[in-house]
């Protein structure tokens, strides 16, 4: 699936966003709290950059999307399936704003990890915020004390490692916090958690994300995923809503050279394929267990029954 839409520029290539941003810079960074995030950078010892560092990971669109596959092929496939639509609504709209706003990130000589594209809103804080929270919601963990604040601290975190790490401002991943919470809150309106009507609208957010960032291959990519999950999402009665131990490994053993496959090949011509790349990559990964629910049938013993 598409790793890098939610961190990209206008296209999925590096750019040089102080050089293309049209807004003026001083202004910019009042109000995105620059003042603020330099003293929580200078506030945090080196010693605990490493801690922060393996925080933002967690936030990172490549990661997310794989754990979903595979959460998706273990268990409560069609809550994860929505959670999935989520995620890739979110990085239309990321996509979309960062490029329209073309606000640069704080300088480079405070960054304490290597990144590119501009800097608001933070992808990172609205990738949390849409795949954590939405597993709250679709997974039915709301009621959950404990699970809540579990997730909540989880998201926190990779928020505020985006600023102590240097490559956001803290008003960057305030407003990736809030974008975040209403994709998700908007998106569970409109479709009632249906999977099919999240990719259908995941579908039409990204065709003016890709008209404003002139057929980017980030953008490209996002509107072929969002199409094989709309295509697969209408098959999902064919797909076991859980599957065994045997199916779930045969998944993993079938399902994981399936995704390095598809990536390898989009990587010869990434303009022309990026749209098919995802599209059958996303469709494959939802379509996968219901090609293999025979082998399902071998060992019923449920996996993934609580999320």
């Amino acid at each position: 699936m598409t790793g890098g839409s939610a961190s990209a520029g206008t296209g999925g290539s590096p750019v040089d966003p102080v050089a293309a941003s049209p807004v003026d810079l001083a202004a910019a960074s009042s109000v995105r709290l620059a003042g603020i995030s330099e003293a929580v950078r200078e506030a945090v010892p080196d010693a605990a950059v490493p801690i922060f560092e393996a925080a933002t990971h967690l936030g990172d669109p490549a990661l997310l999307t794989f754990a979903l596959a595979l959460l998706y092929w273990a268990g409560r496939r069609h809550a994860t399936a929505t959670v999935i639509g989520y995620g890739f609504l979110g990085f239309a709209a990321v996509l979309a704003l960062k490029s329209l706003f073309a606000l640069p990130r704080p300088p480079e000589s405070v960054w304490a990890i290597s990144t590119y594209g501009y800097g608001f809103p933070s992808g990172h804080a609205v990738a949390g915020v849409i795949v954590y929270g939405g597993l709250a919601v679709e997974f039915d963990w709301l009621d959950d004390t404990r699970a809540v604040a579990g997730i909540g601290t989880l998201i926190a975190a990779i928020a505020f490692s985006r600023v102590v790490l240097g490559v956001h401002y803290l008003g960057d991943v305030l407003a990736g916090l809030v974008l975040g919470a209403v994709v998700v809150a908007t998106a569970r309106y409109l479709t009632g958690g249906d999977p099919a009507r999240v990719f259908a609208v995941g579908a039409v957010a990204a065709l003016p994300t890709v008209w404003i960032t002139g057929a980017g291959t980030d953008a490209l990519g996002i509107l072929g995923a969002c199409i094989g999950g709309l295509v697969a999402a209408t098959r999902l009665d064919d797909v076991p809503e859980r599957g065994s131990r045997v199916g779930v490994a045969v998944l993993l053993l079938v399902g994981l050279p399936f995704v390095v496959v598809v990536q390898v090949l989009a990587v010869e011509d990434p303009l022309v394929l990026a749209p098919v790349d995802d599209l059958v990559l996303v469709a494959g990964v939802m379509l996968l267990p219901a090609a293999l629910k025979r082998v399902d049938a071998v060992d019923r013993l449920p996996v993934g029954a609580h999320g």
